[in-house]
């Protein structure tokens, strides 16, 4: 673009120069004689003047040329090898159509290797409990993961715009720490550390589960989709204090506190703590497609594992992952064309 520009100047300032020189006219009537132009040594002669070189423009086609040329083979790289790609694809799926077989209820040794389709409940080999480590004031079974949110009271200074402009300051349950020492009056608004063993947390673990006989590995227990949103668990009567902290609670948060209530009733301070818990369960209902591998599933041929929570038969599990294949294919065709598209511009 500069140097096209650049161009595009040069052209202009010749231009300009040779508005300076003045032709002579063709016109009969002030026609000089030739004989008489040779005699007089004073005429002009423009036959002498040095001629001006016509702008070479072949630069930039060249450069444009080149862009060109090596957009379009970028373009058709990138179509060719997805296009490719996705046909590949496409023809294993259809071959594990043609080859998946329902999972027998007993485990057959003869089906290690083959592709198996697997539906059912989600069953767990023996009870498991989620706590928070720190603070065991819940527990919950058979989840997935336990999440910890924490907030901490804390002052927040705002600027007040009445007239006047002031300083104000209000004390707020915020999420993160507030500091401090920026504070125009910090002396008499101090927010205390974050005690790092409070922050948000995620809890979870992986337990032993199974469907019918075939036991659910690691693999496969993470590539359930977590589709349900996380429930509240709500507070229960627990210990009156735990880890130097006095614990109240209402219906939705467990707030921790160093100073105890003359009355029984909470008012939280500066420092204090609020937390809420919530926690996912893991679904019941999966569907599998995957290579026998002993009492357990892994990829078939070492591409795929499919899992996905419900009842879902196979041919639909196998359509989505075609689908998903081909509305990626699809965009990959819109990007190679527009690159093509731009390409052939710039050759032209």
């Amino acid at each position: 673009m500069v140097f096209q520009i650049f161009t595009l100047i040069q052209i202009s300032l010749i231009s300009c120069c040779m508005g300076f020189y003045t032709y002579p006219s063709n016109n009969s009537d002030t026609s000089i004689s030739t004989e008489n132009s040779i005699q007089d040594p004073e005429a002009e002669n423009y036959s002498d003047l040095p001629s001006i070189p016509d702008t070479p423009s072949s630069s930039a086609s060249i450069v444009s040329l080149v862009l060109g040329i090596l957009i379009l083979t970028i373009g058709a790289a990138i179509w060719g090898y997805f296009e490719w790609s996705f046909q590949l694809r496409k023809r294993f799926l259809n071959k594990c159509l043609s080859v998946v077989i329902d999972a027998p209820p007993v485990i057959d040794s003869e089906n290690n290797g083959k592709l198996l389709f697997v539906a059912g409940n989600l069953q767990v080999g023996m009870p498991f409990y989620l706590q928070d480590p720190f603070l065991p004031i819940v527990t919950v079974s058979e989840a997935l993961l336990l999440k910890r949110q924490a907030e901490m009271y804390q002052w927040q200074e705002e600027t007040v715009k009445d007239g006047l402009k002031a300083i104000d300051y209000k004390k707020v349950w915020a999420r993160s720490q507030i500091s401090s020492s920026h504070f125009k009056y910090h002396e008499d608004h101090h927010n205390p550390d974050w005690d790092p063993k409070l922050q948000n947390a995620t809890f979870s673990c992986q337990p032993e589960a199974f469907i019918g006989p075939y036991r659910m590995s690691r693999e496969i227990l993470k590539k359930i989709p977590i589709r349900e949103k996380l429930r509240l668990v709500h507070p229960t009567p627990t210990y009156e204090s735990l880890n130097k902290y006095i614990i109240y609670f209402d219906d939705t948060y467990y707030y921790l506190t160093t100073q105890e209530s003359a009355d029984g009733e909470y008012k939280p301070e500066i420092g204090d703590y609020r937390i809420k818990y919530s926690v996912l369960h893991i679904g019941t209902a999966v569907s599998i497609l995957g290579a026998q591998d002993g009492d357990t599933l892994t990829k078939y041929e070492g591409k795929l594992l499919t899992v996905e929570s419900g009842i879902i038969s196979a041919d639909k599990l196998l359509e989505r992952k075609l689908s998903n294949k081909r509305t990626k294919q699809y965009i990959f065709r819109i990007f190679s064309t527009l690159l093509l598209l731009i390409g052939f511009i710039l050759v032209t």
